[in-house]
């Protein structure tokens, strides 16, 4: 065979070879351009709005989602606050109207945006404990035949022996009294009547002695004070006597004792003088008793 005839030969089997080698690739996706890359998954967000918080974060979820995925929702651990208002739950609408999640939900095809529940705090009233219905008409209408508010706890207090005294607690309102109403001397801390500022600085005096083995008395303020009033009393400081205080004054239109709330203006205090029920300001000058109140445990 000729030199010639031998080099076509040679270029017609390398051509039929690239040409195998081309099939081979396109028929097995080769070359960058065929049909197996992968598709990514489409994802979705979940992002927590506070809803008019006035303290605060809103939770935050970095996880992306996929259609189907379990998401698990997240509590308050940011600690929102809303003034007026306590945290409730997680909702699809900022009006609360749209659909309430729990633990988890299943994440659709859209992201999702959760909303911060509010519900309005209200305030539950005591009753005065005011028992007997004096209305004379038919439908009986009056506070001693409907007993609103919140009923009183029996007994209403509680008495302890503390330190070189007792200690009053009101079942009631949490709250703990120092049991002797006179307004004693203790240690260094002189007692009996005193002004406004006196009042104070007697309490914390009281508190540097610890006090019945306390150091966290102040003075009770106005809306504290008068919910020692029984109005099923005709005298609340000789009930209360019997109730485990000892000392509670009264008999005299200066058995006042002083709250911690200022008037309008600087120079008046609420003053409560609880075997009446009467509740007045009082020149900070004038000398009132002083009754010690701290949070109950």
């Amino acid at each position: 065979m000729s030199t010639q005839h031998k080099m076509k030969f040679s270029f017609m089997a390398v051509a039929a070879i690239v040409l195998i080698a081309s099939l081979v690739l396109v028929n097995c996706g080769g070359g960058g351009g065929g049909d197996s890359a992968t598709t990514t998954a489409t994802t979705y967000t979940v992002t927590y709005d506070g809803n008019g918080n006035t303290g605060g974060s809103a939770p935050n979820d970095t996880t992306d989602y996929t259609a189907g995925q379990t998401v698990t929702v997240l509590g308050n651990t940011g600690s929102l606050v809303k003034t007026g208002y306590s945290f409730a739950s997680w909702n699809t609408q900022a009006d609360g109207n749209g659909t309430a999640y729990g633990a988890t939900f299943t994440m659709g095809s859209a992201n999702v945006t959760l909303y911060a529940k509010w519900t309005k705090t209200s305030v539950k009233l005591a009753r005065t404990g005011q028992a007997t219905s004096y209305d004379a008409n038919t439908n009986i209408a009056d506070d001693g035949a409907l007993k609103i508010g919140v009923a009183w706890p029996n007994p209403r207090f509680s008495p302890v022996s503390s330190g070189t005294g007792t200690v009053v607690s009101d079942n009631l309102t949490g709250l703990m009294w120092a049991g002797d109403g006179g307004t004693p001397a203790f240690d260094i801390c002189t007692g009996g009547t005193k002004t406004w500022q006196q009042a104070l600085d007697y309490v914390t005096c009281l508190n540097s002695k610890k006090y019945l083995t306390y150091s966290d008395w102040r003075l009770p303020n106005r809306k504290e004070l008068r919910s020692l009033v029984n109005h099923s009393q005709a005298n609340s400081a000789a009930w209360l006597n019997t109730q485990g205080f000892n000392n509670m004054k009264a008999g005299s239109f200066s058995d006042f004792y002083w709250s911690s709330t200022t008037a309008a203006g600087d120079t008046y205090a609420w003053i409560v003088l609880i075997e009446g029920a009467f509740v007045i300001e009082g020149m900070k000058v004038t000398p009132y008793y002083a009754l010690p109140v701290r949070a109950g445990q």
